[in-house]
């Protein structure tokens, strides 16, 4: 196996450290986000910027996520928001509010309905990512680490027979999500 970096690499366009990058589900575009509060959408077949890149709040950027199904993408860091994007025209449909510390994970259901958001304080929210109109959590675990949540993800697969997974609404739609513990060392399902 052998790597070999692009001859337009590397990428020039945050002033400070970088926290994630994500190729999009198409794999033609790149987001980068940095501490200096940018989110940058890079094309990834030329290396120059695909979308302008767009400021989130001016505060330090953690983490940058695309919808599975590519229309979306949520970014999120030390403000304690996640802001959801449109990423034909690079709109804000929503902000989800609600931590009291930075968020430093999120995730997507493989269907793109919902997103969980998770931050230093140790909780989790649920959001509904179809309706745009209403901004609010649907679930919010309290307690799911001991002082912080690390990372998160959902299955891509929704058939479980475990017993802790989120039925949202009682639709009969179950996801299993995966929790990691910044002290505690744990996952959890």
């Amino acid at each position: 196996m052998k790597f070999q970096e692009k001859s337009y690499s590397p990428l020039d366009g945050h002033k400070y450290s970088i926290n994630h990058v994500e190729f999009s589900p198409c794999g033609r575009m790149l987001a980068s986000c940095s501490l200096d509060g940018t989110v940058v959408i890079w094309n990834t077949e030329d290396g120059c910027q695909a979308k302008s890149s767009f400021v989130n709040s001016g505060s330090g950027i953690r983490v940058c996520r695309w919808s599975p199904d590519g229309t979306k993408i949520a970014t999120a860091g030390d403000d304690e928001r996640t802001t959801l994007w449109n990423v034909d025209n690079m709109e804000e449909l929503c902000v989800f509010r609600g931590h009291s510390d930075a968020v430093n994970a999120i995730a997507f259901t493989p269907d793109s309905c919902y997103l969980v958001t998770a931050c230093n304080e140790g909780t989790w929210r649920l959001f509904d990512i179809v309706d745009n109109k209403n901004c609010a959590a649907l679930i919010i675990c309290g307690e799911a680490h001991d002082l912080g949540v690390q990372g998160c993800d959902f299955s891509p697969s929704s058939d479980f027979i475990y017993n802790r997974r989120i039925n949202i609404n009682n639709d009969k739609h179950f996801y299993l999500l995966a929790t990691g513990g910044q002290i505690d060392s744990m996952v959890k399902l």
